[in-house]
C-alpha cells in the first residue's frame, strides 16, 4: 500500500505532514479528475471502484484485532468513504475511540472525511466538534463534506466560521467553497471568494480556475467565466472542458463548438469529458450537423466504446429528433449504465414515443438494472405526457418501495404528473409530504395550481414561497404570471413585473414572453407592446405571444403586421405562429390575406398538423368561405374532437346548421365521442335554426350524459333557448344551474334583450353586479343592448360612465355596442364621438357607425364614411356592403348602389347573400328600374327565394305595376304560399294602379 510504503522512511517528528501532504495530494487528484458539469455521468465509474472498496473493508474485525497503525486506519477509513460503506465506518470509529485515538487531529480528519463521503453529515459535525485542535485541513474537509452532499449553505458558513476563527484559505478550501456556491448559484458570495483567491494568488492553479468557470457558468455570468478563462497561464484538458461545459449550460451552444474545435487546434487532446461536454452542446442547440461530425471524430479516437460518451450521443440525437440513431447507438453498446437506460427513456419521451419509453422502462426491469432516481422521474414524464394516471400511480408505489419517494427531484416530477392529470390533491399531497421542499417544487406547485384554473391558489404558494426564504427563479415567475393570466387580474400580474425587475430576471427571454403574454391575456395590450419592443433579445415565441395578444385584444391587422415583420427579420414561424396569425385573419374576416397565410403553411410542411388544420377551418367558417373549410376537413389524415368542432361551428356561423346538425351525428359513427364543446357547437346550430324540438332533445341526451351541471353547456342551453324564444325554458335552465359564472348571466341577461324583454334584461345587470358579480366587456354589451331595444338613453348613458370608470371604453366591442345603442336611440352626436374616441377600430365598428347613420335618414355621410373606411385599409364585409346598399336605398343612389353590388363579387371576393340581392332590387324598384330588377331577379342564385320577389312586389306596389306584381306574386305564391304579406301588397299595388288611373284622368 502506497501509505505504508510513505511512513516507512519518513522520521517520525515529520510524520504528520506527510500525511497531510498526502491527503492535499489526494483531494487535488480528485478534485481534478472531476472538474467538468459531467459529474453525474462520473458516478457509474466511481460505483464500480465501490465495489472493489468493499471488498477491501472485509473481514474489518481481522484486521482491528491486529492492531492496526494511524496509517492503516486512515487507509481504511478512506477506503470506507470511496465505498460509501458507513456501518464499517462506524466500526472504525467505534475501534478508535476505544483506542482513544480520535483526539489526534490526523485521525479526527480522517473521520470528518469518511463521514462526509458517506453522507452522514451530523456525524462528520460531530467529529468536528469533538477536536481539541483544528486545523486548516479539519475546516477544508467539512466545507467539503457539506458541499459534496448539497449543503451548500452549511458549507459556507464553515467557511465564514474557519476565517474568524484565524484560519486562511488554501486552493483546496476556495475549491470546496465554490462548489458550495454553485450548487447553491450564489453569484455574489462566488464573486467575494473569487476577490480572497486574487489576493492569495492562486487564480492561475488550474483546479481553482476550473472551479470558479465553474461556479460562474452555474450562476450565469458567462462573462466572468470568459474572463477567467483567458486569464488561465496553463489551460489542460479539464479547464477547457468547464469552459465548454459552461457556454453549453447558459445556452452559448455554438460559442461552446468554437471552444471544442479551438482547444483542437491549440493540440489539447479531447478525452471522453470533453466529447461529452461537446455532444451536450449540440444536443442544446439541436446542432445535428455538428453532433454527427463529432461523432465521427469519436470513432478515430477510441472513446466511442466508453459509457459515458454512447449516454450522450444517445442524448445529443434524441433532443435533435433522430430517434433512429438513438436506436443505433443504444444497440451498438456493449456495456450500458441505468444512465444509458435513462438516457433512451428520455429520448422517447422527449420524441412523442411515451409509450416506447414505458416499455424500455419495464425491459429495463426484466434483465435486473435497477431504476434511480432519474429514471423515475423521466418514466414519469412519459406518464405525463400520455396522461396515464393509473399507470404514473404504479409508478408511484415503486418510487416508495425504492425509497425515492423523499428525493426533491423525484417528488417535483410526480407533482407534474398528477397535477397534468388533473389529480390537484394528490400533487398536493406529495408536496406536503415532502421532508425538505425546494424553490423546484415550490414553482411545480405554482405551475399545477396555474394549469388547472386555480390561479388564486397558484398565487398563494407564491407569496407563501417568498415568505418560507425561497428566491423566485425565472421559471417560477413564469408560472405566476401564467396564473395572472388566467386570472386576468393585471394589478397581480404588475405587482409580479416589479418583482422580476428588483430580481433582474427581465432580460430573460422566457419571463418577457411570459409577460407579454400576461398583459395580453389581461387586455393590457399597450403594457404588452411596451414589454415587447423592450426585450433585448426574441425568440419564435415571443413573435408567438406578441401576435396572440394583438389577435385576442381585437387589433388583427398589427397582429398580421407583426408576422410580417417576424419574417422579415429572419424568423421561421411554427405552428403555433399560423394558429396565432390565422386567428387573427378570422377576426379581420381578412379572406384572402388568410389564403395567403394557407400556402405559408402548405409551404412549410405543417397543413397535415391537426391543431393547424383546425385554425385553418375555423378561420374560413368565420371569414365566409364553407367550401374551404369542407375542402379542408376532408383533406385532413387525422382529425379530433377539436377539429370536428370547429367544423361544426364553421357550418352554424355560415347559416348551414343542418349540415352542423349532421356532423354531430356523424361524429359517433367515426369513433369520436362528442365532449362538452362538440354539445355547446350542436345548440350553437339549433339555436340558428331556432330548432327548440332539436334543442329539447339534445337537452335530454345532455342530461342522460351528466353534462348538465356543466356551467359551459348550461350557458349554450340558456343561448339556444333564448334564440329559439323559449324564454322560459331559458330562465329554468338558468335557475337551476348549479353554478353560474359571468357567461351565464351574460347569456340570460342576452336571451331577455333579444326576446323583448329590455327591462327584465336591465334588472338582471343589476341583480348581477348585487351578487357582487363584476361585470365583463360582455356583460355591457349585452346591456347596450337591451337599451338599444327599449331606446332608453339615459339608462344606456350610466351604463356608458360604469364602462368608463371600469376602463372599458376603449374596449372595440364595447364602443362598437355604444355606437349602436346611441344610434338607435337616435342620439348620433353621441355614436359618432364613441366612434372617433376608439383607439382601434375593426370591420364592425365602422360597420356599426355606416349602419347608424343609414337608419337615421342619413346616407350621404354613411356613404362618406365608408369610403374613409377603405383608405384606411378596412376590409369590408357583407354586412358593411349590407349597410352601405340600405343607405344607397334610402337616398336613392340608383349609380352608387349598382357600384357596390357589382364591386363586392368582382373587387372584393365577396358574393352576395340573398340580403344583398333584396337591397339592391329595392334600389332599382324605388327608383323605377323595374325592368332591371326583374332581370337581376333571372341571374341571381337566389329566384327561388320568396324575399326576392317580395321586394319586387313592394316596388310594383309604389309604381302601381299590376302585370308585374302579378308575375311577382305568382312566383311568391309558389314558394310561400302561407306569407301573408303578399296578398297586402299585390292588393295595395292593385289600389296604387287605380289612384295612377284616377291622377291621369283629372290631369
Amino acid at each position: 500500500m502506497i501509505v505504508t510504503l510513505v511512513t516507512s522512511y519518513i522520521k517520525p517528528k515529520f510524520y504528520l505532514r506527510a500525511w497531510f501532504v498526502l491527503l492535499i495530494k489526494d483531494e487535488l487528484e480528485e478534485r481534478s479528475s472531476l472538474q467538468s458539469t459531467c459529474g453525474q455521468k462520473m458516478k457509474i465509474i466511481q460505483f464500480r471502484e465501490s465495489k472493489v472498496c468493499r471488498k477491501e473493508v472485509a473481514g474489518l474485525e481481522q484486521i482491528l484485532s491486529q492492531r492496526p497503525s494511524f496509517s492503516d486506519l486512515a487507509s481504511l477509513l478512506k477506503r470506507c468513504g470511496q465505498a460509501k460503506a458507513l456501518p464499517e465506518g462506524r466500526v472504525l470509529h467505534a475501534h478508535i475511540k476505544k483506542r482513544k485515538y480520535d483526539r489526534n487531529v490526523f485521525i479526527g480528519n480522517w473521520l470528518v472525511r469518511m463521514y462526509g463521503d458517506c453522507g452522514s453529515l451530523e456525524e462528520a459535525q460531530s467529529v468536528f466538534d469533538s477536536l481539541p485542535n483544528r486545523n486548516l485541513y479539519s475546516w477544508t474537509l467539512l466545507i467539503k463534506a457539506y458541499a459534496i452532499n448539497n449543503r451548500g449553505r452549511e458549507a459556507l458558513d464553515c467557511y465564514d466560521q474557519m476565517q474568524r476563527h484565524g484560519s486562511k484559505p488554501d486552493l483546496v478550501t476556495f475549491v470546496c467553497a465554490l462548489d458550495a456556491c454553485t450548487s447553491l448559484a450564489a453569484l455574489e458570495k462566488g464573486q467575494k471568494i473569487h476577490a480572497a483567491i486574487l489576493e492569495s494568488d492562486c487564480e492561475g492553479q488550474v483546479v481553482v480556475g476550473s472551479a470558479l468557470i465553474k461556479m460562474y457558468g452555474k450562476c450565469g455570468s458567462l462573462n466572468e467565466a470568459r474572463d477567467v478563462f483567458a486569464r488561465m497561464p496553463q489551460r489542460d484538458v479539464v479547464l477547457w472542458n468547464t469552459m465548454i461545459a459552461a457556454c453549453a449550460q447558459n445556452g452559448h451552444g455554438k460559442e461552446a463548438l468554437q471552444l471544442f474545435y479551438q482547444m483542437n487546434c491549440e493540440g489539447i487532446k479531447p478525452n471522453q469529458i470533453t466529447y461529452v461536454c461537446a455532444l451536450d452542446a449540440c444536443a442544446n442547440t439541436g446542432a445535428l450537423a455538428k453532433g454527427q461530425e463529432i461523432h465521427a471524430s469519436l470513432l478515430d479516437s477510441g472513446c466511442e466504446g466508453q459509457v459515458i460518451v454512447g449516454n450522450s450521443l444517445i442524448k445529443m440525437y434524441g433532443k435533435c429528433g433522430k430517434l433512429q440513431d438513438v436506436e443505433k447507438v443504444f444497440g451498438q453498446m456493449h456495456h450500458r449504465s441505468v444512465i444509458s437506460w435513462n438516457a433512451m427513456i428520455a429520448a422517447y419521451t422527449q420524441n412523442g414515443q411515451s409509450r416506447k419509453a414505458l416499455e424500455l422502462f419495464h425491459q429495463m426491469k426484466s434483465i435486473g438494472m435497477q431504476p434511480n432516481r432519474s429514471t423515475f422521474v423521466s418514466i414519469l414524464d412519459a406518464c405525463t405526457s400520455l396522461l396515464a394516471l393509473e399507470k404514473g400511480m404504479e409508478i408511484h408505489a415503486e418510487i416508495v418501495d425504492n425509497g425515492f419517494q423523499e428525493e426533491v427531484i423525484v417528488g417535483t416530477a410526480l407533482i407534474k404528473m398528477y397535477s397534468k392529470c388533473g389529480w390537484l390533491h394528490d400533487a398536493r399531497s406529495v408536496f406536503c409530504k415532502m421532508p425538505q421542499q425546494d424553490v423546484i417544487s415550490w414553482t411545480a406547485m405554482i405551475a399545477a395550481y396555474a394549469r388547472n384554473g386555480h390561479g388564486k391558489d397558484a398565487l398563494e404558494y407564491f407569496h407563501q414561497m417568498k415568505s418560507h426564504g425561497f428566491k423566485p427563479t425565472s421559471i417560477t415567475f413564469v408560472c405566476a404570471l401564467d396564473a395572472c393570466a388566467g386570472l386576468a387580474s393585471v394589478a397581480d400580474g404588475r405587482e409580479i413585473h416589479a418583482s422580476i425587475v428588483d430580481s433582474g430576471c427581465q432580460g430573460e427571454i422566457v419571463v418577457g414572453n411570459a409577460l407579454v403574454n400576461m398583459y395580453g391575456k389581461c387586455g393590457s395590450l399597450q403594457d404588452a407592446k411596451i414589454v415587447f419592443h423592450g426585450m433585448p433579445k426574441r425568440n419564435v415565441i415571443s413573435w408567438n405571444v406578441i401576435i396572440a395578444a394583438c389577435a385576442q385584444n381585437g387589433d388583427g391587422k398589427e397582429a398580421l403586421d407583426l408576422y410580417h415583420q417576424m419574417t422579415c427579420e429572419g424568423f421561421k414561424p411554427d405552428h403555433f405562429t399560423f394558429i396565432c396569425t390565422l386567428d387573427a385573419c378570422a377576426s379581420l374576416l381578412a379572406l384572402e390575406k388568410g389564403r395567403d397565410i394557407h400556402f405559408s403553411i402548405v409551404n412549410n410542411g405543417c397543413e397535415g398538423q391537426v391543431v393547424v388544420g383546425t385554425a385553418l377551418i375555423n378561420m374560413y367558417g368565420k371569414c365566409g368561405s364553407l367550401n374551404d373549410a369542407r375542402n379542408l376537413f376532408g383533406r385532413l389524415s387525422q382529425r379530433d374532437i377539436v377539429c370536428w368542432n370547429a367544423m361544426i361551428a364553421a357550418c352554424t356561423q355560415n347559416g348551414q346548421g343542418k349540415e352542423a346538425l349532421e356532423l354531430f351525428h356523424r361524429m359517433p359513427t367515426e369513433g369520436i365521442r362528442p365532449n362538452q364543446i362538440t354539445i355547446v357547437c350542436a345548440l350553437d346550430a339549433c339555436a340558428s335554426l331556432a330548432f327548440l324540438e332539436k334543442g329539447q332533445e339534445i337537452h335530454g341526451a345532455i342530461v342522460k350524459s351528466g353534462y348538465d351541471g356543466e356551467v359551459v353547456v348550461g350557458n349554450a342551453l340558456i343561448n339556444m333557448y333564448g334564440k329559439c324564444q323559449s324564454l322560459q325554458d331559458a330562465r329554468s335552465v338558468f335557475s337551476k344551474m348549479p353554478r353560474r359564472d359571468i357567461v351565464s348571466w351574460n347569456a340570460m341577461i342576452a336571451s331577455c334583450a333579444q326576446n323583448g324583454r329590455g327591462a327584465e334584461a336591465l334588472d338582471l345587470f343589476k341583480r348581477m353586479q348585487i351578487d357582487s358579480l363584476k361585470p365583463d366587456p360582455i356583460t355591457f354589451v349585452c346591456a347596450l343592448d337591451a337599451c338599444a331595444s327599449l331606446a332608453a338613453l339615459e339608462t344606456g348613458q350610466e351604463i356608458h360612465s360604469t364602462i368608463a370608470s371600469r376602463g372599458f371604453e376603449g374596449h372595440v366591442v364595447v364602443g362598437n355596442a355604444l355606437i349602436n345603442m346611441y344610434g338607435k336611440c337616435g342620439s348620433l352626436q353621441h355614436a359618432r364621438s364613441v366612434f372617433q374616441r376608439l383607439h382601434q377600430r375593426d370591420a364592425v365598428s365602422w360597420n356599426t357607425m355606416i349602419a347608424v347613420y343609414g337608419h337615421n335618414g342619413h346616407g350621404e355621410e354613411a356613404l362618406d364614411l365608408f369610403k374613409q373606411m377603405m383608405s384606411e385599409d378596412v376590409s369590408p364585409n357583407q354586412i358593411t356592403f349590407l349597410s352601405v346598399l340600405t343607405a344607397c336605398s334610402h337616398t336613392g343612389r340608383v349609380d352608387d348602389g349598382r357600384h357596390y353590388f357589382t364591386s363586392m363579387s368582382q373587387k372584393h371576393s365577396i358574393a352576395p347573400k340573398v340580403e344583398h340581392c333584396v337591397c339592391m332590387i329595392d334600389i332599382l324598384g324605388r327608383a323605377g328600374y323595374l325592368d332591371e330588377g326583374e332581370s337581376l331577379i333571372s341571374t341571381l342564385p337566389y329566384k327561388d327565394d320568396a324575399r326576392v320577389w317580395l321586394s319586387l312586389l313592394g316596388a310594383c306596389r309604389i309604381h302601381g305595376d299590376v302585370e308585374r306584381g302579378i308575375r311577382a306574386a305568382t312566383q311568391i305564391f309558389k314558394l310561400d304560399p302561407e306569407n301573408a304579406a303578399t296578398y297586402v301588397l299585390l292588393s295595395n299595388t292593385y289600389a296604387a294602379a287605380d289612384s295612377s288611373l284616377e291622377r291621369q284622368k283629372v290631369f
